[in-house]
Formats: C-alpha cells, structure tokens, sequence
C-alpha cells in the first residue's frame, strides 16, 4: 500500500523542484536588471528629463562612477567659478551652471546658480525647477547630520561632496562661511 502513495507524492515534487528552480533563476533576473537603474547616467538622464531623482542616490551613483576622479576635480573649478559669481554676474551664471549640471546633476551650486540665472531672465518655470532641486539637496544635507546625546545638543557634521558644496549649502540657507575651510 505505500507503493502507490510514495508515486503520488513523487510526482509532484518532481515538478515542484523545478518550477522552484525557474522561479529563483527568473527572481534573480530581475535583480539583475534592476542594478542599472543605480547607475549615475541613468539616474542623470531621468534627472534632467524631468523625474526628481533622491539626491542622495544620485549622490552614491555619483561618487561610484568610474570616472568620479575627473569629474570632481572638473566640478569643484566650476562651482568655485559659480559661486563667485552668485551676486555679480547673474548671466554668466547660466552657462556654468549648465556646465556644473553636466558633470554632476546634484550639484547644489549648480542649481543654485541656474535660480539665480532664470529668475534674473524672470523665467519662473526653469527657477522653480531648480529651486526645488535646491531644497531637495538642501535637505538631504540637512537629515545627513545626526542628533547626538540628550536633547538640545548640537547636530554632528552636516555631509558635503566637497568644499564648494558645503559653501553653496551655506548660500543655500542664507548663510556665509566665516574663518577656513578644510577639505
């Protein structure tokens, strides 16, 4: 009598093994596609189509691409260019900002300088967009720092990409740096 009900058992685990088999092959698939969606290119090109991309994904994309080095050192001469030229000349702004935008999409300066760029040009719509990419970054910076001890205790360091980002993070809340700046 056990004859017949261990082949009625068989079969099916026969057939259950496999199609577990095909499910975790297929599961991990899809794992593998969804990776590039990490990648900084692509999460640039959604950025500037349109989507608000997390700045902070687009910051660890950023800092994992293989061309990181070049990039950085290429961004932090035209965020210093941008900076000084915050309150002096608003339309050369334009073009740097594109510029800064071009190596790295969550640059604070580089949005910062593009508002001040379209709202002298009073194109409400471009200054708005980067206002709000602005206030994104500006608050991924912001939650970066931890509270520590009992309340009322101060912040740690707040997070920046560089020096000329911690100096547009200042710009960004109305401050200025005062004394050195260490990198």
């Amino acid at each position: 009598m056990r004859w017949p009900h261990a082949l009625t058992l068989a079969a099916p685990l026969t057939l259950v093994a496999p199609l577990t088999l095909a499910a975790a092959l297929l599961a991990g698939c899809a794992m593998v596609r969804a990776t590039p969606a990490q990648d900084y290119a692509v999460l640039a090109t959604a950025a500037t189509a349109g989507e608000m991309v997390p700045p902070a994904a687009l910051k660890r994309a950023f800092l994992a691409a293989p061309d990181f080095a070049e990039r950085m050192q290429r961004l932090r001469v035209l965020e210093t260019q941008a900076l000084r030229a915050l309150d002096q000349e608003p339309l050369r702004l334009g073009a740097v900002g594109s510029a800064i935008l071009d190596h790295y999409y969550g640059s604070l300066a580089g949005h910062e300088a593009l508002v001040r760029f379209y709202s002298h040009l009073e194109a409400d719509e471009q200054a708005a967009w980067h206002r709000a990419w602005v206030a994104a970054i500006k608050g991924a910076i912001e939650s970066s720092a931890k509270q520590i001890g009992e309340e009322g205790a101060l912040p740690t360091a707040y997070v920046a990409l560089s020096d000329t980002d911690a100096e547009a993070f200042l710009i960004a809340r109305g401050q200025r740096a005062v004394g050195g700046r260490y990198q």
